[in-house]
């Protein structure tokens, strides 16, 4: 009994990673331009316009160049770890994200940045943790990225697809009668 009990626990946190963190701005990463002066800044800001014109693997090698002319600046482990990601480098990208959050533990972006990273590496619980992290280091910043009713709709459509899935219908339960004044989702009990 046991065991089905932790096979439910598990399946019903992997699948609020995967409506949380699948629906959070679409599932991306998010990097930042900052900061604006100092070592290293010529290389990030290439490094970000390589990003917007969607050349992760040329700003991945401009991120790694700021990071060595600034070792101490969370920005660029932060940006390095996005263009990892979004080559499909989730275990490399892993370690600046880490390293980011050494630097500055409240930093919400990487914090974000290290729920979606984890969800794409199978660490669910993780995951999710880091999430709540988000969400504790800057309220707003979470909201922004995991909208309650982006999930909300997302478990919808599960339900439709698969309705004798029976957990669908208690996350729906769950999300709908939690604090209805919130627009993102809390830890569940």
């Amino acid at each position: 009994m046991k065991t089905a009990h932790r096979k439910r626990d598990y399946l019903s946190v992997r699948l609020i990673c995967c409506i949380l963190l699948g629906t959070c701005a679409g599932g991306s990463a998010s990097a930042e331009p900052f900061p604006p002066e100092g070592a290293g800044a010529v290389s990030n800001a290439r490094g970000m316009d390589l990003l917007r014109n969607n050349e992760p693997e040329q700003a991945e090698r401009f991120f790694a160049d700021s990071i060595k002319s600034n070792p101490e600046i969370k920005h660029y482990y932060n940006n390095l770890a996005v263009a990892l990601m979004r080559q499909g480098e989730y275990k490399r990208a892993y370690d600046p994200l880490k390293r980011a959050v050494e630097l500055d533990p409240s930093y919400a972006r990487a914090l974000s940045n290290l729920a979606i990273d984890c969800f794409h590496l199978s660490r669910f619980r993780e995951a999710y943790a880091y999430y709540l992290r988000a969400r504790s280091a800057d309220r707003k910043y979470a909201d922004q990225r995991f909208e309650k009713t982006r999930v909300i709709r997302k478990i919808e459509e599960l339900r439709r697809e698969a309705p004798g899935n029976d957990d669908y219908g208690r996350l729906l339960e769950h999300l709908q009668s939690r604090d209805e004044g919130s627009d993102s989702v809390r830890k569940t009990d």
